[in-house]
């Protein structure tokens, strides 16, 4: 026994030195890098920021008062890992949360590599087919390429929510075996964990679990003795979702959920290629062979598909010691081999969206053959879905799992002096197919806008301007509110943008015409915070007929310069015979 538990803690060992590899370059600056430049990763320490800010203070973790003016900002306006984010928030307190945030990839990491392990570990009884399928999946391209999405790396709840989904299933299918109030709550958990981790992740789940239950149940001996335990497991995944949607769905009726139009979502549609070519990452041959966009990166992984083989061709018969409740032996069950292929083959179905795309274009144009992904998105709330091509991370899954089930099958046949050396050349290929370049890191931190605003005094209201095209450049307004605690527009999702949002965008879409600033002074605005940099013709118009404009209104003064940011404060003409922003003051006030 003692054996075994050393055995054990060394294979968690394995997994989280393979987790603090994949950290490397942020450990010597963990509380103020992160991986990526800043842009989708700031929003994510602002959520880590707020969560553990807000309750201290007595206010929701879900909203903050300060963003979305005048409104209020719900952060489930985007997809939140919030279980994460509050059970971090102790060290976030602790040590920011930057902090926060690298801690919770470096658990990802972890449990994503140690979960698969443990499931085919418990299947199998080979711990090296366990590793293969636990190093198979955490390595993935996939989960490389969204290291700045918290939510997304998170993918340790996929093979938790089938791996609970599988031992429930098996439970039923038992004819002496009981479906147990235990396998229940476990089921239960694990589909509120996926939930309250992402969303996306959570349709994704319902909706190939269905096909996995199907696929495990059928066909179904004496079903109407086993209604009752299917009415369970229902009603157990039902109420694990809808606790998990409980803070998005105070959102429903507010109008911020937005359904992607068809021409958005087909822009986000796998290419059937796209399975077999690794990330532009890759120190090896990714940068001539590569994918550069992240949301096509599903590379399934040479060594995982090749090393699979051995589970397809071998399977566990009737008559060889196994029955319908077992969950060990060295060799797959045949109904559960048929459901790992299958929910594999189903999420690459969806994967590849809402019609056939070659190289990021759709196949026929005008014409489409619409595949089922198209259909689904008709129906309520699947509308929300815009990246049809993250489904491939479950093909992905189950390929590392088959993987890992050929590698105990291979194991079990190896002899001698053979069997070091085979298994050592099986965990190499694997390393070397999907071993990930790493980005650099990148400091994160306030700007001097945010630090300018902090030592205004009293509680009010600023707009930048002006308001980008993209929401991305928002995402650094959003976390230097954490520094001043000022009241500002704000959205943090491209789809889904909150009422008082695009209110404010319409009102400062015309910025500087005398009808946009009259506007905004009557939205009650102190400060309008001008970023130079981006009146350039794109987001805004050049900044030499903006500063023009300026001069002739008197309704404006220029009270200070942070870096590239010109401060305007709004003054009462009748109070104030200052003719324009050209003779205003240049310093703080």
């Amino acid at each position: 026994m003692e054996k075994r538990r050393a055995s054990e803690a060394a294979i968690a060992g394995l997994f989280l030195v393979a987790a603090l590899l994949l950290m490397a370059p942020l450990l010597a600056h963990w509380q103020t890098h992160l991986y990526g430049e800043p842009g989708d990763n700031l929003i994510y320490v602002y959520m880590a920021g707020w969560m553990a800010h807000a309750p201290a203070h007595g206010q929701s973790p879900f909203f903050d008062p300060h963003l979305n003016y005048p409104d209020g900002f719900m952060l489930t306006a985007t997809d939140v890992p919030y279980t994460h984010l509050l059970a971090a928030s102790p060290l976030t307190a602790l040590t920011g949360p930057i902090s926060a945030c690298n801690f919770v990839m470096l658990l990802s990491h972890f449990l994503s590599g140690y979960i698969p392990y443990l499931w085919i570990r418990r299947l199998t009884g080979s711990r090296c087919g366990g590793l293969i399928a636990g190093l198979a999946f955490m390595l993935t391209p996939y989960r490389m390429t969204h290291l700045g999405h918290l939510n997304l790396i998170s993918t340790q709840v996929l093979p938790l929510f089938f791996w609970a989904l599988d031992s429930a299933l098996w439970k039923i299918r038992a004819p002496a075996g009981r479906l147990s109030a235990r396998h229940l709550w476990m089921l239960a958990a694990a589909v509120f964990y996926v939930g309250s981790t992402s969303q996306y992740y959570l349709v994704i789940s319902l909706m190939l679990g269905l096909i996995y239950s199907f696929l495990i149940l059928w066909p179904l001996d004496n079903w109407r003795l086993r209604r009752g335990y299917l009415a369970a497991l229902a009603l157990a995944v039902a109420g694990g979702a809808l606790l998990s949607a409980l803070p998005y769905l105070a959102l429903v009726r507010s109008g911020t959920f937005g359904h992607s139009v068809i021409a958005d979502s087909r822009g986000f549609s796998a290419s059937p290629f796209d399975f077999l070519r690794t990330s532009a990452s890759h120190p090896l041959w990714g940068r001539e062979l590569g994918i550069r966009n992240s949301e096509q990166t599903i590379y399934i992984g040479l060594a995982a598909l090749i090393l699979a083989f051995p589970a397809l061709r071998h399977h566990r018969r009737p008559g060889n010691g196994s029955t319908a409740d077992d969950e060990s032996g060295t060799i797959l069950d045949k109904r559960r081999q048929r459901a790992w292929v299958g929910v594999a083959l189903a999420a690459a179905i969806f994967a590849l969206g809402t019609d056939l795309h070659l190289s990021r274009q759709p196949l026929v144009p005008d014409h489409p053959l619409w595949l089922p992904a198209y259909y689904i998105g008709q129906l309520p709330f699947a509308g929300l879905m815009r990246v049809w091509a993250r489904f491939g991370i479950v093909s992905i899954l189950f390929v590392a799992l088959l993987a890992g089930v050929g590698v105990s099958h291979l194991a079990a046949h190896l002899r001698g002096a053979w069997r070091l050396p085979g298994l050592a050349a099986c965990l190499g290929f694997v390393l070397l197919d999907l071993w990930p370049g790493l980005p650099a890191p990148h400091r994160i931190a306030p700007r001097p806008i945010d630090f300018w605003l902090q030592r205004q005094p009293g509680d009010f209201a600023v707009a930048f301007l002006p308001p980008p095209r993209e929401v991305k450049p928002v995402f650094g307004d959003i976390y230097g509110s954490l520094q001043h605690h000022k009241r500002l527009p704000a959205t943090a999702h491209p789809l889904h943008q909150p009422p008082a949002y695009r209110h404010f965008r319409q009102q400062a879409d015309a910025f500087p015409e005398p009808r946009s600033i009259a506007a905004l002074q009557r939205m009650g605005f102190r400060y309008l915070l001008l970023d130079t940099t981006r009146f350039d013709g794109g987001d805004g118009p050049p900044w030499a007929g903006v500063q023009e404009k300026l001069r002739h209104l008197p309704m404006l003064r220029q009270v200070a310069q942070s870096g590239d940011v010109v401060i305007l404060k709004f003054v009462s003409p009748a109070l104030d015979d200052t003719p324009g922003v050209g003779t205003g003051s240049t310093q703080g006030e």
